[in-house]
């Protein structure tokens, strides 16, 4: 039961992220299918890294006791670190709200024939995210190794499948990072920043069921590279003229046919709803433990998810994830920066006691 318990909070931590780190399939042509075979390296750095970011996530909010990503740094650094982390942390989330929000809207408009199918499938997945936050997060708990299996099963039939995809468009591709190592790593740096800042929320919840945090951080980073792995292995099964395109997935799995495209549009969904849920939730739990910068929060809420929604789902994976990356990596840094500290602390005081 325990280790069930474990793997189920690992799950929930991957899910979590699963908008922003592979679910279009986009998400996996930029930072990790244009490399070529050098993608398979940037996966497995990404992977690891991502299981070393919420493993030190897992330990601080275990030793503190906080209940939220950002109670874990307002409680961690002290108050002029927490308040600029805490600053571009928040912003983070309100462009990842912005984005999945412009995802969700995007795949109701592609399923249903109806006017303003836009703001029907972005205001319904709003309501889901906000059910899958009550009561602690706790159906995101449960949702979370589902998806994980649904989204398993899905990109490894697209892997599997040998057929060539039909695209229509005449177009030119020039992969002109084919093979540079250099590239692969601080690209996979980036994705895993921001997926461990993203899902910082939902680890800091499940960090009592979660386990040892180095247990949790390696179930988070195994869980992460078998969904990477699948959904790289199917967009380089594409070829090429499949790393133009805005929505791989879909493309991909009209292979199938109608059942394909709708199966593909469940599943994106399905990890789009996940992601907006945990970055609803990372911005409740920031407004709660920084009371007096309730309206800076507000503010910067609101102005990042209108960027998100005029920017366009397309243009934020291009230009915008990198952004969030750097943006990620600095909130992570910190963090880094107090777990080595610590860890020389420890050791310093072991050596006075000896």
């Amino acid at each position: 039961m325990r280790r069930k318990r474990e793997w189920r909070a690992a799950a929930a931590a991957t899910a979590a992220v699963a908008g922003v780190a592979f679910a279009s399939g986009r998400e996996v042509v930029m930072f990790f299918s244009q490399m070529g075979w050098a993608s398979w390296i940037g996966i497995g750095c990404a992977s690891a890294m991502f299981g070393l970011f919420c493993g030190i996530i897992c330990r601080f909010a275990r030793q503190t006791g906080a209940k939220t990503f950002a109670g874990v740094y307002m409680r961690v650094l002290d108050a002029r670190q927490g308040a600029v982390v805490g600053a571009v942390h928040g912003l983070l989330m309100a462009l990842t709200t912005g984005v999945m929000l412009t995802a969700v809207g995007e795949l109701a408009a592609l399923a249903l024939p109806l006017y303003n199918a836009f703001w029907m499938g972005a205001l319904f997945s709003t309501g889901v995210a906000l059910l899958l936050n009550l009561r602690g997060m706790r159906a995101m708990g449960a949702a979370g190794l589902p998806v994980v299996a649904i989204c398993g099963v899905f990109y490894a039939a697209l892997a599997l499948d040998p057929r060539e995809i039909a695209v229509h468009l005449r177009y030119e591709t020039v992969p002109e990072l084919s093979g540079s190592v250099s590239a692969a790593l601080l690209l996979a740096t980036l994705h895993s920043a921001l997926c461990a800042s993203v899902g910082g929320g939902l680890t800091a919840r499940m960090a009592d069921e979660g386990g040892r945090p180095t247990r949790f951080g390696a179930r988070c980073g195994i869980l992460m590279m078998l969904l990477l792995s699948a959904v790289n292995a199917a967009m380089l099964r594409g070829g090429e003229k499949l790393l133009s395109q805005s929505l791989p997935t879909v493309l991909l799995a009209a292979r199938w046919g109608k059942t394909g495209y709708y199966l593909s549009i469940i599943v994106m969904w399905l990890c789009s709803t996940m992601t907006l849920s945990a970055a609803i939730g990372a911005l409740v739990g920031q407004i709660d433990s920084g009371r007096r910068n309730r309206r800076v929060l507000l503010l910067t809420l609101l102005l990042g998810m209108a960027a998100a929604l005029l920017m366009g789902f397309g243009r934020l994976v291009e230009v915008g994830y990198p952004m969030l990356g750097w943006a990620a990596l600095f909130v992570l840094a910190g963090l880094a920066f107090c777990c080595v500290r610590s860890a020389r602390e420890a050791a310093d005081h072991d050596k006075i006691a000896c």
